[in-house]
């Protein structure tokens, strides 16, 4: 399960990112740790397209990462920080790194 949830944090990830670069950067990714989900939001139409609650055990930890995560047109992310996933097992650091890198996932 833990293999699947992270998969699927990529793809939402990388959709936002494509989002931000076909659609001019109107969508975002938000992260609520209190609640364990997070969002895709588009602040043009003012609606949530994707929210992914977190399965039961799961801890959102922003370190240095903004709540809200923006990527520009050129698929650069506005604001680079480091978050953590954690399951009642395994903890994930995933760093959002500067330039057009992709972000990382590490197994703590």
């Amino acid at each position: 399960m833990e293999t699947h949830v992270i998969e699927q944090f990529k793809e939402d990830v990388f959709l936002i990112q494509h989002l931000s670069m076909n659609d001019h950067a109107y969508h975002s990714l938000r992260f609520n740790a209190d609640q364990g989900y997070y969002s895709i939001y588009d602040s043009l139409h003012r609606k949530t397209i994707v929210k992914t609650t977190l399965p039961e055990g799961w801890k959102i930890e922003m370190l240095t990462l903004p709540h809200v995560v923006y990527f520009n047109q050129q698929g650069t992310i506005r604001k680079a920080g480091t978050m953590r996933l954690s399951t009642r097992d395994v903890t994930y650091k995933i760093t959002f790194p500067f330039g057009t890198s992709r972000m990382r996932i590490e197994e703590l």
